[in-house]
């Protein structure tokens, strides 16, 4: 059987985006490729259309610079991508040093 390898950058799930000029930071998730999503997420920093992205806004409106992303989770499914975005958000909501971009979260998320 001969195993075909995906790149990272070509499969989904869920990242973490920090700035690098202060300690706040991003969670999300996508079900299209890593490579899109971030693509998105540069286009309005670059293009200054901070209206759709948390981390975007951030990034022009303090006039910060965005650090290279992390992938977290490689997960194509949307259930378990949404849980683990959502343990990955209270991990940083958590961290008393970052400051969180993302909204708030629902603590009963998980259940419904």
């Amino acid at each position: 059987m001969v195993k075909i390898h995906i790149p990272p950058l070509s499969k989904s799930g869920v990242y973490l985006l920090h700035c690098r000029d202060c300690p706040a930071a991003y969670v999300g998730e996508t079900g299209r490729s890593f490579h899109t999503r971030l693509k998105e997420h540069m286009s309005v920093f670059l293009n200054n259309n901070y209206t759709k992205f948390a981390f975007s806004k951030h990034l022009l409106v303090e006039k910060h610079r965005p650090d290279d992303p992390i992938l977290l989770h490689f997960e194509s499914r949307f259930r378990p991508r949404l849980e683990l975005e959502t343990v990955e958000i209270a991990k940083l909501m958590s961290n008393s040093t970052l400051r969180t971009l993302n909204r708030d979260i629902v603590s009963d998320e998980l259940v419904n």
